[in-house]
């Protein structure tokens, strides 16, 4: 299948990779990789993949040919990141934070341990206090591994949940609007996780919305469903049971869903 430059999903990758090339040469290196992971995404998702991985590859090129000199020095730090102070200072804090989940396990060393210095120096004396720059290490050293299990498996849910929603619109133009909302929060969580393992935000409110509003949308179409079933909607013949895609596409289109 051929694209066009009118085609929307195109044009998100070229936005996307424009964005995480081109953005401020001194803004984390954590943006254009949670940019460039929204955009695999997006382009797994798209319809013609070949000629979208073409035109990827090519933009990429043509834009990082005309990036400035501190952008190429910035790039090149990272062959020599023994060297960079920032870098070796996050790797650092990153084994402080495990070793204080391996020494405490079940509970790890309490919100935001590696900031406070009467905190860190019962593991590491002499150890600099520092935010971990890595949600998966900040849950484990924060709260020990049964909770960052916790916290992983609220991530999967609101992947699931978002697929959901898109299985539920699938097919259907009245509820595109379900598909979007299903495709951006998935691509939303995608971009967090790759972008949060170099950041320190684990506990980022506005994100944790994104989860709460997935699942609360899910629930609504299950709530609807049901109620339409047992408003009369029949079970069709031979199966014994109602099909939940097609009532809860029905309900979700009467005004009355949101109420």
């Amino acid at each position: 299948m051929t694209a066009d430059l009118g085609d929307p999903e195109l044009q998100v990758l070229l936005q996307l990779l424009g964005t995480a090339l081109g953005g401020p040469h001194q803004a984390p290196a954590s943006v254009p990789m949670a940019l460039f992971a929204m955009a695999a995404f997006f382009w797994w998702n798209s319809r013609a993949k070949l000629t979208y991985a073409l035109v990827f590859v090519l933009g990429a090129g043509m834009i990082a040919a005309v990036m400035p000199p501190k952008w190429t020095e910035r790039m090149v730090t990272i062959q020599h990141y023994q060297h960079d102070e920032d870098a070796v200072s996050r790797l650092t804090i990153w084994r402080e934070a495990l070793g204080i989940a391996e020494a405490r396990p079940f509970v790890g060393g309490g919100f935001d341990a590696t900031e406070y210095p009467e905190v860190l120096h019962q593991f590491y004396p002499g150890a600099h206090p520092l935010a971990v720059h890595s949600i998966w290490l900040e849950v484990a050293g924060d709260a020990g591994f049964p909770a960052l299990f916790v916290w992983c498996l609220m991530q999967v849910v609101g992947i699931l949940n978002a697929r959901k929603l898109r299985r539920y619109a699938r097919g259907d133009p009245e509820l595109a609007w379900v598909d979007d909302l299903g495709r951006m929060t998935e691509a939303s969580i995608i971009a967090f996780l790759v972008g949060g393992s170099f950041l320190p935000q684990s506990y980022f409110n506005y994100y944790f919305a994104v989860l709460v509003i997935l699942a609360g949308t899910r629930m609504a179409l299950s709530r609807e469903s049901s109620r339409l079933a047992r408003a009369g909607n029949a079970p069709r013949r031979g199966t014994g049971r109602i099909n939940q895609a097609d009532a809860s596409r029905h309900a979700i289109a009467n005004p009355e869903f949101i109420r």
